[in-house]
């Protein structure tokens, strides 16, 4: 009987813990000093996010497959006075990913935050999906998460220190159409970052931070003409994303919404699948598609 109180005495901290952060936000620690590994380095979010956590004072080592355009984010972060590593790596092949951990504690030293920013997206319905397309959106999008994260992830444990941060999306929380692969990986990614904070939890390791970001459309140009109903679904500048992401990242938070939308999950296991899908035929979040994708 003492172990139900207890638990209802932990979730009534817990309620009246999480309305005190509404009300007073958390003050932001420092990540001055930390080495932070970035993948998708080379543009969009992922450049946003090294620029930002350079000013932060964190060291950078920058992963993209785009060998020059992840080159240009280093330069620009030299410029402006960081310090900044780059790695040219296919995210899709396991060996490169061991290779670039090998490299990256010989050459820089332990990371301390893992940023796995990197993602793919091929916008079409499901029949015209190949095998090829499938392996490619789960190898980058999830997979290298998981190799990423065993790579870094003793040392982290070792100093009970670190923090892993994901960008997954909406689209982990509740499925688009035509976007059936993309989908299931982001959700996917929300599993395996629910999943490790837990375990972490059990063992005690509460000096190792999990954030997950889900934002709606970003216009980085992954994908074209996104769109919904009476902008229900807005489209995010990048700039909002990665302020958003770094703030939340810098208060410890673990999963977030953007725009804000905590009760989304909720809704989604309450209301019946009827409602469901008569608010997405409402809503219509999507795309243009495409015929035949590049990565």
């Amino acid at each position: 009987m003492s172990n139900v109180f207890e638990l209802f005495w932990q979730m009534m901290v817990g309620f009246v813990s999480a309305f005190i952060r509404l009300i007073w936000k958390p003050s932001a620690k420092s990540i001055h000093g930390e080495t932070a590994l970035v993948t998708g380095a080379g543009h969009g979010l992922g450049r946003l996010l090294c620029i930002r956590l350079a000013k932060l004072g964190a060291k950078i080592v920058a992963v993209d497959v785009n060998e020059e355009a992840n080159q240009e984010t280093v330069e620009i972060l030299k410029q402006n006075g960081g310090i900044a590593f780059g790695y040219t790596v296919d995210l899709r092949k396991a060996e490169e990913i061991h290779r670039l951990a090998s490299k990256v504690r010989d050459e820089v030293g332990d990371v301390t935050m893992l940023i796995n920013n990197a993602g793919i997206i091929y916008p079409t319905d499901i029949l015209s999906l190949t095998e090829e397309m499938i392996s490619n959106t789960f190898r980058v999008n999830v997979i290298s998460h998981f190799l990423l994260i065993k790579e870094f992830l003793s040392n982290m444990k070792r100093k009970n220190h670190g923090h892993i941060f994901a960008i997954a999306s909406y689209a982990g929380l509740i499925g688009n159409a035509f976007l059936t692969d993309y989908s299931a990986s982001k959700h996917a990614v929300v599993g395996l970052m629910e999943g490790l904070r837990n375990e972490l939890k059990r063992q005690k390791l509460n000096g190792i931070n999990l954030t997950c970001v889900c934002p709606s459309f970003v216009s980085t140009g992954m994908v074209q003409n996104p769109r919904a109903r009476l902008g229900l679904v807005p489209v995010l500048t990048p700039e909002y994303t990665v302020n958003k992401s770094v703030e939340a990242l810098l208060r410890n938070e673990f999963l977030v919404t953007l725009p804000s939308a905590t009760f989304q999950r909720v809704v989604r296991d309450l209301v019946p699948d009827s409602v469901m899908d008569a608010l997405q035929a409402y809503v219509r979040a999507e795309v243009d598609l495409i015929d035949n994708a590049d990565e």
